[in-house]
């Protein structure tokens, strides 16, 4: 009995057992060139796109600015004696500067005060004004003695100091300029890894997800080539020969069929270019060592010693800042010292001026003593003649005779002289002869120079304006000449000395001479406190221009009794505030900042602060009314502390996520109501602005819109016993039961979930669609609820 077999049925056998899959049809083997090309246009994407070139230059840089850091930072960390070396020679140059200007302030006050004796001896004319003025001149010359000493030796110890500095400063300052090199390097590194790398919570774990996007590609594309390699009727030696063809150009196997080879072929012209653009990203395929996550024991250890060793350059620097000014202070002093041997010299030499006038007071007075003048005539000076001359006593009414041989009374001689006239007019010689013989036995004056005597009134101590009124009422004139600045400020303006002497004859018209004292000269006494605080000042504005707040606050509390001293110590507590409130924000010490914050009374920063930290707390609040929201969907929260937050720099980015978080509320409401056109405004929206839940409501939109499967054959039901209610009348009778609790007054959304939710399976079970009337109430109570607060926003269903 022969078996007969049919052809079709033997044939495939035949293939079965031969293992030869049938031919692919070109369109699937085109569909799966297009997902290999579509998984490789991912590929290149990720490798090549912007932020992937982005981050990965920063980890170049990163690494570049902290590999520069660690190589320049222990040369500066190993001179850290150095430095404190240098601290204490600049403590002791500011510590002897200061002792050397106080010194030397007070020693030109007090050779001032020497000058202005000097003067004072000079212009007092007499042996014991010149006496007295000398005499406190010299006390002001042994006060300044001591003094000058202490001036020497505060000035040699700063000269010490200073020479130390100086000869160490040139390798100070390349060592400073090194470590502040690396320290802005390493605060560069760091804000770049704070801007690209903060979100992801560190490079290591940016590179990982990038890493497992990649792999996840890689499966994605080894599977569809496994499978298509499999359709061909090829197995996995395939897919690898198509890897070593694309990676390094190994020729494909010759025994191929037409149809493998081409897939072979497509497969590699689309794998090659790809493989060779990702060969160039090795942190694309394997990790780097040198990239660990923070937490790794390695990485934690290394960041624990990068952190201790900036800590210490950090302390290294305000060492070196505390010391840069030092030098400058030398000069400073060196001038002071100079400007206190100035005024020394000067009342050196105001002292031997000083000698020289008692020597010629001392001199004017032998003269005067050794003058030897008639009985009712007194001694004077006459300066412009410099010697001494005697004068009648014309106060009393004694006058020189004819030949100034010796003092006659006054009125005798007008007496005479008027008997002489009148013996005259009467005729008779007699009487006339005699009283003309009289006349000249006393040698009177002739009767003009009678009739033009005058007496000098005494002026000193008047001033010169009372002077002139006295020499006026005399019948005499006046010619006023400077005595110097006048001891005593009272004393100015006042007549000093006058010539001829007080009671002296002087004819009408004389000319007096008055020495009256000029202002006096503002003495350095006074001039002390005016140049101190502009000293200070400049101290102060140096110290404020190098943010160093210790020698500014120093310098605000030194300068007493000067116009700035509040204002300066204003800026200073305000700056000292300033910094602990941004420590306070760099250790996230809140309550230290707020502290900082409130004491900053009459700072200009203190408003700002203040709203810093209010909307700090505001967007915390914000955070946690978010959550709940999303729980509860009730926005009420949210909206009250966004009407508080208008100003925050966060407001705009709170308020649109807010927008977002209604959109997918009603975007929620019309998916569960199967209402995809209303869905589908509410994901616009979410495109449009990026909302955080876009990607997911896509996913849901489509599997919403996405057309129901055409229902398979299956046999008919077991004959069941009629219902009462057909599906449209149960579905009509549950829109009534939605509408009336809608309807209720006081409906929200809560109540219509309790009212909906035990006939939801049912309602879902049936297809069942709301009625409009049950949609436009609905509609009505979610606007209410949850937009009511959002109205006037630019956010439409």
């Amino acid at each position: 009995m022969t078996l007969r077999i049919p052809c079709y049925p033997a044939l495939f056998c035949l293939c079965l057992l031969l293992n030869i899959a049938p031919a692919l049809a070109p369109e699937a083997l085109a569909a799966a060139e297009d997902r290999v090309r579509q998984i490789t246009d991912q590929m290149m994407a990720l490798a090549g796109g912007r932020d992937w070139a982005e981050h990965k230059g920063a980890l170049e840089r990163i690494r570049a600015d902290r590999q520069e850091a660690s190589r320049l930072t222990p040369p500066v960390l190993a001179q850290a004696k150095l430095f404190q070396q240098a601290l204490e020679h600049a403590k002791n140059l500011r510590y002897w500067a200061k002792q050397a200007e106080a010194k030397a302030a007070l020693l030109r006050a007090l050779y001032a005060s020497a000058q202005e004796q000097g003067r004072a001896a000079c212009a007092a004319g007499e042996k014991a004004g010149v006496t007295a003025a000398q005499i406190k001149l010299q006390k002001a010359l042994d006060e300044a003695a001591p003094l000058q000493q202490e001036l020497n030796s505060a000035t040699f110890r700063t000269k010490q100091a200073h020479n130390w500095l100086r000869g160490q400063w040139p390798q100070l300052k390349a060592l400073a300029d090194q470590g502040q090199r690396a320290y802005e390097l390493s605060q560069r590194a760091t804000k770049i890894d704070n801007k690209f790398f903060a979100t992801h919570g560190s490079a290591y774990y940016y590179f990982q997800a990038q890493r497992e996007k990649m792999d996840k590609l890689f499966v994605k594309l080894h599977q569809v080539l496994q499978e298509t390699a499999r359709r061909v009727g090829a197995g996995q030696r395939l897919v690898f020969d198509i890897y070593n063809s694309a990676r390094q150009g190994i020729p494909l196997p010759a025994n191929l069929d037409p149809v493998q080879l081409d897939f072979a072929r497509q497969s590699v012209a689309i794998l090659a270019p790809v493989f060779t653009r990702l060969q160039k990203e090795r942190l694309l395929f394997q990790a780097d060592k040198h990239l660990l996550p923070a937490d790794a024991p390695k990485e934690h250890q290394r960041l624990r010693e990068v952190d201790e060793r900036q800590k210490k350059l950090f302390k290294l620097l305000g060492t070196w800042q505390k010391c840069r000014d030092a030098p400058q202070l030398y000069a400073q002093v060196a001038q002071a010292h100079g400007a206190a041997r100035q005024a020394r010299d000067a009342a050196q030499a105001a002292a031997q001026k000083a000698q020289a006038c008692y020597a010629r007071a001392e001199a004017k007075q032998k003269a005067l003593l050794a003058q030897r003048c008639p009985e009712h005539a007194f001694a004077q000076w006459d300066p412009a003649q410099g010697r001494a001359t005697c004068a009648c006593n014309a106060a009393k009414g004694w006058v020189w005779n004819s030949d100034h041989s010796d003092c006659v009374p006054l009125s005798v001689c007008r007496r005479l002289w008027e008997g002489y006239q009148r013996f005259q007019n009467e005729g008779n010689r007699e009487q006339s002869a005699s009283t003309l013989a009289s006349l000249r036995r006393h040698k009177c004056p002739n009767q003009a120079q009678l009739a033009g005597q005058r007496a000098v009134p005494r002026l000193v101590g008047l001033s010169a304006q009372q002077a002139a009124q006295a020499l006026g009422r005399a019948g005499l004139k006046y010619k006023i000449s400077s005595a110097g600045p006048a001891p005593r400020p009272q004393q100015a303006g006042q007549v000093a000395g006058q010539n001829p002497a007080p009671g002296a004859a002087a004819q009408q018209g004389h000319i007096v001479g008055l020495s009256v004292y000029d202002q006096p000269r503002p003495s350095q006494a006074q001039a002390a406190p005016a140049e101190r605080c502009d000293r200070l000042g400049r101290i102060f504005n140096q110290a404020v221009e190098k943010h160093d707040l210790n020698t500014a606050g120093q310098v605000a509390n030194e300068a007493q009794g000067c116009a700035w001293q509040a204002k300066a110590q204003t800026w200073v507590r305000c700056a000292r505030l300033a910094q602990a409130y941004n420590r306070a924000l760099e250790t996230k010490d809140r309550r230290a900042a707020v502290q900082a914050a409130n004491q900053a009374q009459g700072c200009d920063w203190q408003t700002k602060a203040q709203g810093f930290l209010r909307c700090q707390d505001l967007v915390q609040d914000y955070d946690a009314a978010f959550a709940m929201a999303q729980q509860s969907k009730d926005l009420s929260g949210l909206k009250n502390i966004l009407t508080q937050a208008k100003g925050c720099g966060w407001y705009a980015q709170g308020r649109s996520k807010a927008l977002c978080l209604r959109a997918g509320l009603i975007f929620d409401r019309n998916i569960a109501a199967k209402q995809t056109q209303e869905a589908g405004k509410a994901l616009a929206y979410a495109r449009q602005n990026n909302c955080y839940w876009r990607q997911a409501g896509e996913r849901i939109y489509a599997q919403a819109t996405r057309p129901a499967p055409a229902p398979r054959q299956q046999p008919a039901p077991p004959p069941q016993p009629a219902r009462r209610l057909t599906p449209q009348q149960e579905c009509q009778r549950m829109n009534d039961i939605a509408l009336n609790a809608c309807r209720r007054g006081g409906a929200t959304l809560d109540s219509l979930n309790a009212a909906f939710n035990p006939m939801a399976g049912r309602w879902k079970q049936l297809g069942c669609r709301m009625s409009p009337a049950l949609d436009q109430c609905v509609d009505a109570v979610v606007e209410r609820d949850i937009g009511g607060m959002f109205r006037g926003w630019s956010l439409g269903r």
